[in-house]
């Protein structure tokens, strides 16, 4: 099943699909996008849901977000996508009309973890 074409220097890595429903999909990952002026490339959070005719790209506030790696939905309203970038984890909230992002509090690179 396709999805939608990215525009022009812009890719879409799918990382993981929950389907709590026959017409209620989504998926979550990564938005490549290439400036070939900079020659750099950025990494941002992509979501894409299936209403049981069609994928389409979901606008939301995760845009700017780190990538999506892994996302549950245990009811079409109700779905939870993780992610991270080197120094920042996401979780993401889907509450059947919009969703949303909270850093976790977690420290990269500590080693000491749950030691006395």
């Amino acid at each position: 099943m396709s999805t939608p074409a990215p525009p022009t220097y812009i890719s879409y890595v799918l990382n993981g699909v929950a389907c709590p429903a026959s017409n209620a999909c989504f998926s979550a990952g990564t938005t490549n996008t290439y400036n070939p002026d900079s020659g750099r490339l950025t990494r941002d959070a992509h979501i894409e849901r299936w209403d049981g005719r069609r994928w389409s790209t979901a606008k939301t506030a995760l845009d700017s977000g780190p990538p999506l790696y892994a996302i549950e939905c245990d009811t079409p309203n109700r779905c939870i996508a993780a992610g991270a970038s080197s120094s920042t984890p996401v979780i993401a909230h889907w509450n059947g009309s919009a969703w949303s992002a909270a850093p976790v509090p977690v420290a990269f690179g500590r080693g000491d973890a749950g030691s006395t």
